[in-house]
């Protein structure tokens, strides 16, 4: 017997802070007990302007910000090269804070 999943159409809000959105969500599939909404391209564009005008107001190093990128599938000009920042982590004995930088991706290679 063949499971079929039920989806429906929602909108939701991110921890009480982002949103709501417009998504397609499916309340089986779940990461780590959390839900997994489904979003159309003009929400994940809603979803990004609101992380960056929050980033603008808390300070990029508080917020994780989402990003599209715009291009076409079928053109080369549409790789990328996407650099995360410096990433921070804190000594937890002497309480001081080292800074290396990210790994840089595109869709070629390392």
């Amino acid at each position: 017997m063949k499971h079929t999943r039920q989806t429906i159409a929602t909108r939701v809000c991110i921890d009480n802070i982002l949103g709501p959105l417009d998504c397609i969500l499916d309340p089986s599939n779940r990461w780590n007990g959390w839900l997994s909404p489904h979003f159309n391209l003009d929400a994940a564009r809603e979803l990004s302007a609101q992380t960056l005008r929050l980033a603008e107001e808390d300070g990029y190093d508080c917020v994780d910000t989402i990003h599209v990128i715009e291009g076409r599938a079928d053109s080369q000009d549409t790789v990328h090269l996407i650099e995360g920042g410096p990433r921070r982590h804190y000594d937890e004995e002497d309480d001081t804070e080292e800074t290396s930088p990210s790994p840089s991706a595109s869709p070629g290679g390392p």
